[in-house]
């Protein structure tokens, strides 16, 4: 193929349909010939265009966070250390550019029997890099990762152990956390950013109802001060008599429930011992948020609930994301505010008793584990016909008219308050589990964001419901890789045609203009759905921002002109 009928077809397959894409199965993407016969001309040529254009950026975290060069040198998972990676990443992507569109590589730390691999990963996937795993650490050998990864996906946070966009993460890459996302999941953070962010619509509160219940960051010296005036303050007393438990103490970097204490009268004692009664405010580094206790939950059966809701952010550069259902939760203890077991006032697997045993011996009640999570677990149509049934409302699609709009809107808002801090490149993305509650007039209340949600085997309806989930989340991670890998071909390929970049040694280009074309590259390569790769009908996920966009359309129309 000549370089003239070269142009002419890169031309065409921008404007055609040219894929055959994953079907409602989520099998392996097919492609057709078009894409299968992509090549460069010349592939070292293309190579130095790259190298041109495709700037590394080092990324050294940020405050206490801030990472050493030495760091990204330590041992992980068995992943090799290289600094020339990135660079034999695109020299083997520019020999092979089909690749990317004909096939589906992973590299993961988790091992073979973990939920993401089992249910998703593997069904559609190829792991090119079995060596690394999670028992990697019990060798000091190490081995280099493909060069034809396309995914990247571990439990841990790998950016603290290798340089994205040089080590890994490289731009025909997608890897799975987000550095800088702390003001989104972790819990003290995000108590500070959301009360700074609600001051944006102390003027406009038809747009933005508070939806986190009021809370006091310890480490934070006037938070501290404030929260001991309230609990040493009459009307405190007074409360407490009314409701027993007033505030939940949470420390942060603890899951599961392990960290959540209802604030009774034993535990105020020991806040007020810990904190001298205020004057160590300032002193105390132990990282909690104490937080108002919402008096009213909404009841299922008498028992307290939660709701868990994931959230994909699919790409940070710019920014997309997603919303996705997810379950209720619901207590197997009868709620009771004055009680002293914890399980009654904290919806958390991880701290019931029944679930424990069951896990430990089998049974409990005679019950497996998966029947006693299978009653305690409710998709959103279950809950809508039994708040139907009890009466809690007469629209029989309050969920689709109601809670879905207020979730998307809050979590609109989370996003807002937090993307300030994200890293912004076009290889990362991350799911969250994101928790809300209601109370017991339906009004929304934000608990907490979670990086690395539990998914795991459970009851048979919540293993297919997360399985088909995770395969949504990595076709869309697939979608958006592909579609700018097509731009980048195309991009480099008409520079060369076009002889605006030309050889003038074995290793050395020309690019002409080199300074404009590089801020065009980085615009191309911005993360964005090409037509034929935007996400199928059945996929789960639903859009709820996406900065490509302008004015309310960026978000989906969530939120109103007025409320930007």
């Amino acid at each position: 193929m000549s370089l003239i009928q070269k142009a002419l077809f890169i031309s065409f397959i921008m404007t055609s349909t040219y894929l055959s894409l994953a079907n409602a199965n989520n099998t392996p993407f097919r492609v057709n010939a078009q894409l299968d016969d992509l090549a460069f001309e010349d592939y070292s040529l293309a190579n130095l265009v790259l190298k041109e254009l495709d700037i590394f950026e080092p990324y050294w975290g940020e405050g206490p966070y801030q990472l050493r060069p030495r760091q990204y040198k330590n041992y992980y998972i068995g992943f090799k250390s290289d600094d020339q990676y990135c660079d034999n990443h695109r020299a083997y992507w520019t020999q092979n550019p089909s690749y990317i569109f004909t096939e589906s590589n992973y590299m993961s730390s988790y091992n073979p029997e973990h939920f993401a691999r089992r249910f998703a990963l593997d069904l559609f996937a190829t792991n090119v890099n079995p060596k690394i795993h999670h028992r990697s650490y019990e060798t000091d050998q190490e081995y280099p990762m493909a060069l034809n990864t396309n995914l990247v996906v571990t439990g841990g946070t790998m950016y603290n152990y290798r340089h994205v966009g040089k080590q890994f993460s490289c731009l025909g890459q997608s890897s799975n956390h987000i550095p800088g996302h702390r003001n989104l999941y972790q819990k003290d953070f995000a108590a500070l950013n959301l009360r700074e962010y609600a001051k944006r619509y102390e003027s406009r509160p038809q747009c933005f109802r508070k939806f986190f219940p009021k809370s006091f960051v310890m480490t934070d010296k006037q938070h501290c001060q404030e929260f001991f005036q309230v609990i040493n303050s009459q009307e405190y007393q007074q409360e407490k008599e009314d409701k027993n438990i007033v505030f939940i103490r949470k420390i942060v970097g603890l899951h599961a429930g392990s960290g959540v204490t209802p604030v009774d009268l034993k535990e105020e004692n020991e806040i007020r011992k810990f904190y001298q009664n205020g004057e160590a405010c300032g002193k105390q580094k132990e990282r909690a948020l104490i937080q108002h206790f919402v008096p009213n939950p909404l009841l299922i059966d008498g028992k307290k609930s939660d709701f868990r809701l994931y959230l994909l952010i699919a790409s940070t550069n710019p920014l997309i994301a997603f919303y996705h259902d997810g379950y209720f939760r619901i207590s197997f203890t009868q709620y009771d505010a004055h009680s002293q077991e914890k399980s009654s006032l904290v919806t958390n697997s991880a701290i019931s008793p029944e679930l424990a045993e069951a896990k430990k011996t089998g049974f409990y009640n005679g019950r497996t584990y998966a029947e006693l999570k299978e009653d305690q677990s409710w998709l959103f149509d279950k809950f809508q016909n039994y708040i139907l049934q009890e009466g809690l409302v007469t629209d029989p699609n309050w969920v689709d008219n109601v809670l879905r709009p207020e979730c998307k809107k809050a979590m609109v808002h989370l996003l807002r308050m937090s993307q300030h801090s994200f890293l912004k490149r076009s290889s990362l993305f991350e799911l969250y589990g994101v928790d809300f509650m209601l109370d017991d007039k339906l009004n929304l209340w934000f608990i907490e964001a979670n990086a690395l949600p539990g998914l795991s085997e459970k009851s048979p309806t919540l293993t297919q419901f997360e399985g088909k989930m995770l395969r949504d989340e990595f076709d869309i991670i697939f979608r958006l890789l592909r579609s700018r890998m097509k731009r980048v071909f195309y991009y480099v390929n008409t520079l060369i045609v076009r002889g605006e970049a030309t050889r003038i040694g074995e290793d050395k280009v020309e690019i002409q203009d080199l300074k404009a074309h590089i801020q065009e590259f980085r615009q191309i390569s911005q993360n964005r759905f090409e037509p034929e790769f935007e996400p199928l009908p059945d996929n789960g996920f639903i859009k709820i921002i996406d900065e490509n966009y302008s004015g309310t359309k960026m978000y989906n129309d969530i939120l109103s002109y007025e409320c930007l």
